[in-house]
């Protein structure tokens, strides 16, 4: 839930020239949470096509694979999820240093850390899942101590 909650508040703060792809984004919630896995997949592939911001395709990627596994999905599926979130962090660590992480950037970190511990936790590697949540908050305390406000 926190995970959701975060992607909807990186969303809202895009400004509204770049919100192109906002009403897909939105269908493909929708679908998703209507266990429509099939119309949320041609969503999210119009979304990639049309989507410039690399983060932001990891985190539907992502939520689309989350909510497959959920809802009873093939429960190997969840290592590719952990390697996929790897990636995706991996490719924002990367390319920005620590300090200079935008406050969207921090916030898809945050999310795909979220995920990251739910994926642990689902595989009862609760050590594993504490440690990504703490690297989440350890990234909200980035904003925090930068004065920023969330939303």
């Amino acid at each position: 839930m926190l995970g959701l909650l975060i992607s909807i508040l990186i969303i809202d703060s895009i400004p509204l020239d770049a919100r192109v792809n906002q009403e897909r984004i939105d269908t493909f919630y929708l679908q998703l949470y209507n266990y429509r896995f099939l119309s949320a997949d041609s969503s999210l592939q119009q979304i990639i096509s049309t989507e410039n911001e690399q983060g932001m395709i990891d985190l539907l990627r992502i939520t689309y694979q989350w909510w497959t596994i959920i809802s009873g999905g093939n429960p190997a599926s969840i290592d590719a999820l952990q390697k996929y979130i790897d990636r995706a962090i991996d490719r924002i660590e990367k390319v920005n240093s620590a300090n200079h992480l935008t406050q969207e950037k921090l916030l898809q970190l945050i999310v795909m850390y979220s995920y990251k511990s739910r994926a642990h936790n689902l595989q009862h590697n609760r050590l594993s899942g504490y440690s990504a949540f703490n690297t989440s908050l350890d990234y909200f305390e980035k904003i925090k101590s930068r004065g920023e406000s969330v939303g």
